[in-house]
């Protein structure tokens, strides 16, 4: 079985991302506790927003925590399956190795 690709480009992916970011930023806890878990701090996140490495970690956070996920999905209008996809183009993975 061939792996599944992405049917999203790098612009969109990273556009994604970026609106998974400002969702974050959105709640001080939200950002807070990505910001721990990643042991960034508000100004090296600043510095490396835009960056796929980054954007990727963004989607990553959310695609570990489903409550997150969903509710970022609902407030966005973005299906969850999209964070997935946008995460694969960021970090260049096939969707068919990843775990969701």
């Amino acid at each position: 079985m061939r792996p599944k690709t992405p049917k999203l480009d790098l612009d969109a992916a990273e556009t994604l991302g970026l609106q998974a970011l400002g969702f974050l930023a959105s709640d001080p806890s939200r950002l807070t506790r990505f910001l721990t878990l990643t042991g960034l701090d508000t100004s090296s996140l600043r510095d490396a927003a835009a960056t796929p490495g980054i954007l990727a970690a963004v989607l990553g956070h959310l695609l570990g925590d489903e409550t997150l996920l969903l509710v970022f999905a609902e407030e966005t209008r973005i299906p969850p399956e999209r964070v997935s996809e946008a995460e694969a183009v960021l970090t260049g993975e096939p969707l068919a190795q990843r775990p969701w």
